[in-house]
């Protein structure tokens, strides 16, 4: 699946290359972390984004972890509607099924 600059292959996020770069990286381009994260913090920040995505997909479909994708990448509802083809609505209807299935699935455990 694509969408305006990611796609999922095989269970990962792959944020396609192009010249409008959603994040505005600068290719080959140094990042000093001392001044904000340590390697382990961001490895550990890392490892628990993946968790809480893989948590969301355990109990949402398809539509709602995209969603739910989009908006913790920054994308605002009506933009996300217009990506889907929907009301900026209808995406926080989705949204808010997403979130209390997790809200339920969290109760569970």
């Amino acid at each position: 699946m694509v969408i305006d600059g990611f796609s999922i292959e095989d269970g990962e996020i792959v944020i396609e290359d192009d010249e409008d770069d959603f994040f505005n990286i600068e290719k080959n381009k140094e990042v000093n972390t001392d001044a904000t994260l340590d390697n382990m913090q961001i490895i550990d920040h890392i490892t628990y984004m993946e968790q809480l995505l893989n948590d969301i997909e355990a109990v949402t479909t398809d539509r709602e972890y995209d969603v739910c994708l989009l908006i913790s990448a920054g994308y605002t509802l009506q933009r996300i509607g217009n990506i889907m083809g929907v009301t900026r609505e209808r995406i926080r209807q989705i949204e808010n099924k997403a979130v209390d299935k997790l809200v339920a699935a969290h109760k569970d455990k």
